[in-house]
């Protein structure tokens, strides 16, 4: 790869999206991993770019792996493959990457993942300032190995669930969830479209879909 200021790697390569993907999945901790599928073991700090991030439930594992044994693979690759432009855009100011980490709970393993970019160690003021800005729990210094709390909250601002009939029209109307960063968005954030789950009625469709928007 190229060097660009700062001393960190031009992102403006092909996405090897298989080797991405496997990359992240394997991230039982965190993972910065370039659009060549290798894992970034450079300095500099980590920040997430905002509108392009995604959060894998353990329900979310659970609802694919009754339709697919595939189906965390299949939805990471879908993820990776809308996100390939936002990584390898040559007009970013800053290198960027994809970036993962997942955290154990009492139900399961929840994975979050983000297109991110690396702010040089020079740089650590403006990177403290982006994660607040994005609302972000914590930036990552990776020169250093450590976390930078930017006392954000993370995560999308706003969870919508919607209802759409199946095509081709089979009689069955399945539940989507969206993730907005704001409830006034008018787009959803890139590559958040998630099945919930599928319904033999409309009716029961919207059942759920009224449900699950109350816990919200």
């Amino acid at each position: 790869m190229s060097g660009i200021p700062g001393g960190l790697p031009s992102t403006g390569n092909p996405v090897a999206v298989s080797a991405v993907v496997d990359a992240l999945i394997a991230a039982t901790d965190g993972a910065t991993v370039m659009p060549s599928g290798q894992s970034y073991g450079g300095s500099g700090i980590i920040v997430a770019v905002p509108e392009h991030g995604l959060v894998i439930t353990p329900e979310d594992c659970r609802r694919w792996q009754y339709w697919s044994a595939d189906g965390l693979t299949d939805a990471v690759n879908r993820w990776v493959e809308r996100n390939a432009a936002n990584v390898t855009n040559a007009q970013s100011l800053r290198p960027r990457a994809f970036g993962a980490w997942s955290a154990e709970t009492s139900t399961g393993r929840t994975i979050y993942l983000d297109v991110v970019e690396i702010f040089p160690d020079d740089e650590e003021t403006a990177a403290v300032e982006a994660g607040r800005a994005r609302n972000q729990i914590a930036i990552w210094h990776a020169g250093r190995g450590e976390e930078i709390a930017t006392g954000g909250t993370g995560g999308a601002g706003h969870t919508l669930y919607y209802v759409s009939q199946d095509y081709p029209v089979t009689g069955s109307w399945s539940v989507y969830r969206e993730q907005y960063v704001h409830p006034d968005a008018e787009e959803p954030i890139d590559g958040t479209q998630t099945w919930v789950s599928t319904h033999a009625t409309e009716a029961e469709a919207y059942a759920e879909q009224d449900r699950l928007q109350r816990t919200v």
